[in-house]
């Protein structure tokens, strides 16, 4: 028998792991059987140039966290 894919999933700005994982759940469910969902907390650092242009944010993740 084949071992559920691990699939990361990482919240956007403005959350965390927990809510990510609420508004998931449904779809958590549904899979269960084929894959196995990893929740990881990251830290958004974003710039000022993102609110003057169309730059994106840069993602960083935290080691103290994974």
């Amino acid at each position: 028998e084949e071992e559920p894919r691990r699939v990361l999933c990482l919240h956007g700005w403005r959350t965390n792991p927990s809510v990510m994982q609420f508004q998931a759940q449904d779809l958590s469910r549904r899979l269960s059987e084929a894959c196995s969902m990893h929740f990881m907390a990251a830290r958004v650092e974003q710039r000022l140039s993102w609110l003057l242009a169309s730059s994106a944010s840069t993602l960083a993740i935290d080691a103290n966290t994974a």
